[in-house]
């Protein structure tokens, strides 16, 4: 064993020894670093472009407190989440070994959702959570987790440009080291020995944009004998050394690269983000995929060997990411002759509305169903089949009404999952933006019920014909005369509605007859004949009148019914009851689809009028996508200077010098101390294989690049083409959808106005053996073919917003809603567009362009091809 000398000066150097150690920094702390890397990265954002469109204002990735995955902890020391019991045993035993301890020190949290969102949720009085369009984005932006994640991925773009800038930066760099080493007596030939040497070291690095790496540093180091008589000895040095790189791994073109690259790729993130704001609304909306989400670095890193980035793939064109809300059901089927079933909010309306049809055509088949229950026990039908076939048919719409309902309630949670809430929110969907396809007022269809549930009961045999409780039903009428009398009044204001927007369903008629189809009579040219409107709208005032001089017969029947109900048998009184109830559900019923003919003239498609050639330019003008596509190819062609740089020769210069002190001293600096070394260091070409692979490699990979960009303009041409074919379509299919409405309408009245047709005398049994059926088939028409309407105007309007986006020129205000651009035209478009910036306009002062203006561009210099002078 070892013993070492206790003496004074022994004990003086290990306090001395303590003390070095006691002064060492521990460095700051976890706050101040993450305080730090958010200033600099904030800072980069703002400045990484200098198009106020693509700016991003207020920029941060702190989690606002209403949103559900909110953190109320302390972000650098966050309690530990809920942890499997039998793996938790691991952290603190593992392997027969005592595990680390604290690991309980910042705390425990019993689950992984921490806040209280739910407070912040916009309730009504019944405690739902009512949204439209902008509460939807709004939730779906406070909750969405992909949204957040969108965002740290602009951040962590912004940190890798620090990174970038950083390493151009002058970078200091200083440290100490202290020993005590104590040799016993027989260690050497002068016996024991105490020495406490403390070494500093101060060095600041700098790399410049040629590639130079210039080094200077100062290095101090003291050193105590403590084995006699104290002794002490300082010396000081003073060192420098750069390196310049002539050829190999030198020049802006390769050492700059980097950070051009972070560069470029923050600036295409930060555009990247306005087009995924941009797609999340459509997403949200619609259900419709958006633009595609961010990729750290922009995605614009080539494959082809760039030191640094290992691993970095080249980055496509494409729509790559996404967030993948959706919703929306698929009720309202367009059986191949409608559109397409839109998703999102939208999606969820179009569901509501088939819904609401469905309750309406099941209103139509109850009603029908006493009508003909009424015809059969006037022998007016002989065949109990067809009251049977009737009730058949109430049943499966009754049936089909509830599995849709179902299919909602599914679809809904859905919706809400993709919104980043959880299933159990009471949340509702409501917004007036498919209210005008609501042809038939809900309010019509309640009314339908209740006279519907009347008339259940007035001919029930079952029940008791007193004549209280025929006093009863006949005072329920008075109360059903007032709310008739007020449907009237709004039918009234549906046939005003319906004249004041003549001159706009003129002008969209007569556009529509320009059409090649209806010139080569393809189709029915008098579909598109702005003269039907007015007879539609004057044969829709006579039924109007006629209609009212009806129920006015009609409620004059019920008073006299009511002053002769005392000398009235029950039977016969309650015979005329269910005879009058039965013509006051067939004169609503007529009312109702009345009201549908005057709402379904007033719909109408905001006008598109754009060619194709003008979306392609206005789009290759707008769209950041495009723009950072273009900006990926260059990176790539850049890649070409930059790996053919390594295949050449390595001359570098070097030049290092150092000075020291002299005697004791450790500032007495000496230039007879010094050394001074300039040189050339030349490395021969004669193995470069691998980098002419990868040289290789850059030059196929730009060509690649080059025919994505081709393909990925074509994409973008033949998109605007299938959209604007389209919307064509759609505008098309809507005047067709709306005749066929207006048909199925047609074919309803039909059907009831043989039933309600007073009997022909000396006739027994007057309704064919079809009666049923063809009503049925009315009313089941009827239904699809409103959905089938609803479904064409819901495309044609997501194609809209489509196409506003898929031009670059949607805006969106503050809180992230789309700006409706009304009318789209090249026009509208282009001053949607904004201002078209000139490159030179971005540059520094010093370095523009030799343009005259930014519309007066230099031509291009074109380089000869390839063996050709």
């Amino acid at each position: 064993m070892l013993h070492w000398p206790a003496t004074a000066h022994t004990r003086k150097a290990l306090r001395l020894l303590a003390l070095a150690l006691l002064a060492v920094p521990s460095g700051c702390g976890r706050e101040h670093y993450r305080r730090q890397a958010d200033r600099d990265s904030y800072a980069a954002v703002a400045g990484a472009t200098g198009n106020p469109r693509y700016r991003v204002r207020d920029f941060t990735i702190d989690v606002d407190p209403r949103a559900r995955f909110f953190d109320p902890f302390d972000p650098d020391r966050p309690p530990m989440p809920p942890d499997d019991p039998e793996s938790h045993r691991l952290m603190h035993y593992v392997d027969g070994k005592r595990g680390a301890p604290g690991w309980h020190s910042d705390g425990d949290v019993a689950d992984i959702e921490l806040s209280s969102w739910q407070a912040y949720l916009p309730y009504d009085d019944q405690g739902q959570v009512v949204i439209d369009r902008e509460g939807a984005v709004e939730l779906a932006r406070l909750h969405s987790r992909d949204y957040q994640e969108q965002l740290e991925t602009l951040y962590l773009s912004a940190l890798d440009v620090t990174f970038e800038r950083f390493r151009f930066d002058a970078q200091f760099f200083g440290g100490n080291r202290t020993f005590f080493t104590a040799d016993g007596r027989l260690r050497g030939p002068g016996g024991s020995s105490s020495l406490l040497t403390t070494d500093t070291d101060l060095e600041v690095r700098r790399l410049t944009a040629t590639g130079g790496e210039l080094v200077a540093g100062l290095a101090n180091s003291i050193v105590w004998q403590f084995a006699g008589p104290d002794t002490n000895f300082h010396s000081s040095i003073l060192n420098f050394s750069l390196l310049q790189p002539l050829l190999r791994f030198g020049g802006r073109a390769r050492v700059l690269e980097r950070l051009t690259l972070a560069e470029r790729g923050l600036l295409g993130n930060v555009r990247q983000l306005e087009r995924y704001r941009q797609g999340f609304y459509v997403e949200v909306t619609t259900g419709r995929g958006g633009g595609g989400g961010l990729s750290r670095r922009g995605g614009f890193f080539g494959g082809a060997g760039l030191e640094g980035f290992s691993g970095v793939g080249g980055g496509g064109f494409g729509r790559v990411g996404g967030f993948g809300l959706g919703g929306g059901g698929g009720l309202a089927g367009g059986g191949g002759v409608g559109a397409a079933q839109a998703g999102g909010l939208i999606g969820m309306l179009q569901d509501q509305q088939a819904i609401r049809n469905q309750e309406a055509n099941v209103v139509g088949l109850r009603d029908s169903l006493a009508q003909l229950e009424a015809a059969y026990d006037a022998g007016r039908l002989e065949n109990r089949f067809q009251v049977d076939f009737a009730r058949q048919a109430l049943y499966t719409g009754q049936s089909q009404l509830l599995n849709s309902k179902a299919a909602y309630e599914a679809n809904l949670d859905d919706y809400k999952i993709e919104l980043g809430l959880p299933p159990d929110v009471n949340l509702v969907v409501s917004d007036p933006l498919l209210d005008r396809f609501n042809l038939i007022d809900s309010a019509i269809v309640e009314l339908q019920n209740e006279i519907a549930g009347l008339l259940d009961l007035v001919r029930n045999p079952e029940l008791a014909a007193a004549q209280v409780e025929l006093e009863n039903w006949l005072g329920r009428l008075p109360a059903i005369r007032e709310e008739v009398e007020a449907h009237l009044e709004l039918v009234a204001r549906d046939l005003e509605d319906f004249e004041s927007g003549l001159a706009d369903r003129r002008a969209a008629l007569v556009r529509l007859q320009n059409l090649p189809e209806v010139e080569r009579g393809d189709l029915d040219a008098t579909l598109f004949d702005p003269a039907q409107l007015d007879r539609r709208l004057e044969a829709a005032h006579r039924d109007y009148g006629r209609l009212l001089a009806e129920l006015a017969a009609t409620w004059q029947e019920a008073d006299q019914l009511s002053r002769e109900l005392p000398g009235i048998e029950p039977s016969a009184a309650r015979t005329r009851l269910a005879r009058l109830v039965t013509q006051l559900s067939g004169r609503l019923l007529e009312l109702s689809l009345l009201q549908a003919r005057a709402r379904l003239d007033v719909v109408g498609v905001v006008p598109i009028e754009l060619e194709p050639e003008a979306a392609l330019a206005i789009a290759l003008e707008n769209r950041p996508d495009w723009m950072n596509a273009k900006a990926n190819l260059v990176d790539t062609w850049r890649l070409i200077r930059f790996n053919a740089n390594a295949l050449r020769s390595g001359l570098d210069v070097t030049l290092s010098g150092d000075l020291g002190t002299t005697g004791n001293n450790p500032v007495q600096f000496r230039d007879s101390t010094g050394r001074l070394t300039a040189g050339l260091e030349f490395d021969a070409p004669l193995t470069r294989l691998s980098e002419r692979n990868v040289y290789r490699q850059a030059l196929i990979e730009y060509q690649q690049q080059r025919r994505a960009l081709m393909q990925f303009r074509d994409r973008i041409h033949q998109g605007l083409r299938n959209t604007l074919r389209q919307v064509e379509l759609n505008e098309v299919n809507f005047e067709l959808r709306r005749a066929a409405v207006l048909v199925a309408i047609g074919q309803v009245d039909l059907a009831r106005l043989k039933l309600s047709q007073p009997p022909r005398p000396a006739e027994t049994s007057e309704f064919g053996d079809t009666t049923a059926r063809d009503l049925v088939d009315a009313l089941g028409n009827l239904a699809a073919a409103q959905n089938n309407f609803l479904s064409v105007w819901v495309n044609y309007e997501v194609q809209r917003m489509s196409l506003d986006f898929d031009l670059g020129t949607m805006l969106l205000d503050d809180r992230g809603i789309w700006i409706d651009p009304g009318p789209i035209t090249a026009e509208t478009q282009s001053l949607r567009g904004g201002h078209r910036h000139h490159p030179a306009e971005l540059l520094p002062p010093g370095l523009e362009t030799s343009g005259e203006s930014a519309n007066e561009l230099p031509p291009p210099v074109l380089a000869a091809p390839h063996g050709v002078e």
